[in-house]
């Protein structure tokens, strides 16, 4: 079984045909939540029972910030409110850091689907490296989820 590094998952956004890595991510967070309804008469007894009601993900990266042009494109597709395609994925192995646009998804491990950039913060620490951080909330079906279960 493969073992993962964090240096294989970054999270890219589709721009006009091209896939583009969010910056230099040093961390990537994935969540994938689930949202239930009692189905049980509440007095039917102590252990009630739950339906699925809807599934919810978002996704959150952190770098630290370069004077890459990538930093003002999460900036205006937060201002515009304008769903972009996003994948969290691994890509192909590779020595060091590269221009964003250089990562190549290889999908050995791949979640994604529409989403909106519902965050871009921008953090600075007195002598350490300015970071930013994005964050980007699934607006509708994320594919990961419909291969395993199937589309409803």
């Amino acid at each position: 079984m493969e073992k993962y590094k964090g240096d294989d998952l970054l999270v890219m956004y589709n721009d006009n045909g091209t896939w583009k890595v969010v910056a230099y991510a040093t961390t990537c967070e994935l969540d994938i939540n689930a949202t239930t309804i009692p189905t049980a008469n509440p007095k039917a007894g102590k252990w009630p029972k739950q339906k699925l009601k809807s599934i919810s993900w978002k996704v959150t990266s952190a770098h630290l910030l370069s004077d890459h042009e990538g930093n003002k494109d999460m900036m205006q597709l937060l201002a515009a409110g304008r769903e972009v395609e996003l994948k969290f994925s691994t890509v192909k192995p590779h020595t060091s850091p590269q221009d964003p646009a250089d990562y190549v998804a290889d999908n050995r491990f791949s979640v994604g689907g529409k989403a909106l950039v519902t965050r871009y913060t921008v953090t600075a620490n007195h002598r350490d490296f300015v970071k930013a951080s994005v964050a980007f909330i699934g607006s509708g079906e994320n594919d990961y989820i419909n291969e395993l279960y199937g589309k409803n």
